[in-house]
C-alpha cells in the first residue's frame, strides 16, 4: 500500500471514494492470486495489465493528496443502508468538484493518452492488446463503481417511502 493508503479499522465508516478504491484493491488482489493459476498470454496479460493498472490508479490518487483508509476484502454495496446509498451519492458529486479530484483525472487522462500512442505505434502482438484491455478496466473501476453507486440513489431516491 502507498503512503497514502491506511488499512480501515473494524468498525470505522468509509466515504465512497475509499469504497470504490477498497473494491479496486481487493479486486487487485483477487487478479493477483489468479495469476498463479491462469493459462494462456492473453489472460495472463489482461491480469498483469489489471494489476498495473489498479497500482497506477492507487498511486496517481496519493500523488494527487488523498489519503485512504482502505477495507481489506470484498465489499458489496448490498450491504449498505439505503441511507449510507444517498450519502454516498452525495459524496460523490462532491468529489468531482474538488481540484483534487480534476487533477486525479487529467492524469488518469494522460495516462490513457500514452497507452493509446503505445497501442498505435508501438504494440505488435496480441499479448499487447490484452494487456491494455486490463489496464483499463482497472482504469474505469472507480468510475463505474461511481456510477453503480449513483444509479442505486437514484433508484432509491425515486421509490416512495411510507412513514408509519
Amino acid at each position: 500500500m502507498g503512503r497514502g493508503v491506511i488499512p480501515l479499522s473494524k468498525g470505522v465508516k468509509m466515504n465512497a471514494l475509499e469504497y470504490a478504491v477498497s473494491s479496486l484493491n481487493a479486486t487487485k488482489k483477487l487478479a493477483e492470486v489468479q495469476l498463479e493459476i491462469v493459462e494462456g498470454d492473453s489472460n495472463l496479460a489482461d491480469l498483469q495489465g489489471f494489476i498495473t493498472g489498479a497500482k497506477r490508479v492507487i498511486n496517481t490518487l496519493d500523488q494527487v493528496g488523498y489519503t485512504l483508509e482502505l477495507a481489506e476484502h470484498v465489499l458489496k454495496i448490498e450491504n449498505y443502508s439505503d441511507d449510507e446509498i444517498i450519502k454516498f451519492d452525495f459524496e460523490i458529486d462532491a468529489f468531482k468538484t474538488e481540484e483534487r479530484w480534476q487533477d486525479f483525472q487529467s492524469k488518469l487522462d494522460e495516462k490513457i493518452a500514452k497507452k493509446k500512442d503505445f497501442l498505435f505505434y508501438e504494440a505488435r502482438k496480441g499479448r499487447d492488446l490484452a494487456y491494455i484491455q486490463g489496464w483499463r478496466k482497472a482504469i474505469f473501476f472507480i468510475h463505474e463503481i461511481f456510477d453503480l453507486i449513483q444509479e442505486k440513489a437514484k433508484e432509491l431516491k425515486k421509490a416512495p417511502t411510507f412513514e408509519f
